[in-house]
């Protein structure tokens, strides 16, 4: 629960600290749980072909991948689900997983831990696991710190795909998401909402052509992060403006005004993690809205209201 009034937090391309981990994964600290009130934290995970962790638990955080770039297998539990660019999957704490590269290439996820913390231990960990021969004892002691505890071996072998099954965890393939358009081109997909995290988180894919944006406004109950994936949008955090390029994260904590506009001529493309989840429901219903005809100034307002969404006269 966060009490305080946060700063938001801009992250640009190339200011990631970066830590070698086990297997040859490269670990790009994009934002700590310090810069974010402990409300979040979030990194780029690159793992290379045939490398992945032991199946672990987390007793503390919750983890959600979103592939960048190749294909991860995500075991949950006795599940194994193949995650491709553009899918997305969620990892409750207390629930034994693990993720393994079986292609020829190295894959890019983008991986948000709600709350933040966890983050540490990969700066803490990289002198045990980068020497010679790795003193796996230390490194599964060192993990025990952060609540991190090894249940099982690899993945390895043959990988079936299971369908993803109601209830939790998911595994949100992008195909099958939840989209909603207008007129003008924009987009919004829900890759991940509520009931699929138990209320923890909701990642929200948009599509944002020349001209389009949001005008001033804040959350009243949610803390906001989005990440560029293509594309260059001007945003305004607080009482700073920014132009942000693919690569580029914001942090937007509740109580904080903030817009943003696509001023290029090309479409944007950008994430945004909120937690906790729930307001992705707006959006449902505004476009319901739309669709039918019934989107007024009053029915924005009754909308508003009933979201904490507070606008800027």
């Amino acid at each position: 629960m966060i009490d305080q009034i946060l700063s938001p937090r801009l992250v640009v391309p190339g200011a990631a600290a970066i830590y070698d981990h086990i297997g040859g994964e490269k670990i790009h600290i994009l934002l700590s749980g310090q810069e974010t009130g402990g409300a979040m934290a979030l990194f780029i995970d690159e793992v290379p072909p045939n490398a992945g962790p032991p199946l672990h638990i987390h007793q503390h955080e919750d983890e959600t991948f979103y592939i960048l770039e190749g294909e991860l297998i995500v075991q949950v539990n006795e599940e194994q689900f193949k995650v491709s660019a553009g899918c997305a999957a969620f990892l409750p704490r207390d629930v034994p997983h693990t993720f393994i590269n079986m292609g020829a290439a190295t894959a890019r996820a983008l991986v948000m831990l709600t709350p933040g913390g966890l983050e540490r231990f990969f700066a803490e960990v990289e002198p045990l696991v980068t020497q010679m021969e790795p003193d796996m004892t230390a490194v599964l002691g060192m993990a025990a710190k952060y609540g991190i505890e090894a249940v099982g071996p690899p993945l390895a072998g043959q990988v079936n795909d299971t369908p993803s099954a109601d209830g939790h965890p998911r595994v949100a393939r992008s195909h099958s998401a939840m989209t909603f358009s207008v007129p003008d081109g924009e987009t919004m997909q829900i890759l991940l909402n509520s009931e699929q995290t138990a209320g923890q988180l909701a990642l929200l894919v948009g599509d944002f052509p020349p001209g389009s944006g949001a005008s001033l406004h804040w959350h009243q109950d949610e803390d906001e992060l989005i990440y560029i994936l293509e594309g260059t949008l001007d945003l305004q955090l607080g009482q700073e403006m920014a132009t942000v390029v693919a690569g580029a994260a914001a942090f937007l904590p509740r109580g904080i005004a903030h817009d943003f506009h696509n001023h290029s001529e090309q479409m944007v493309k950008a994430l945004a993690f909120i937690t906790p989840a729930g307001f992705e429901n707006y959006f449902t219903e505004f476009f319901t809205l739309f669709a039918q005809g019934a989107l007024n100034e009053e029915t924005q307002l009754t909308l508003a209201q009933k979201y904490g969404l507070e606008n800027n006269p």
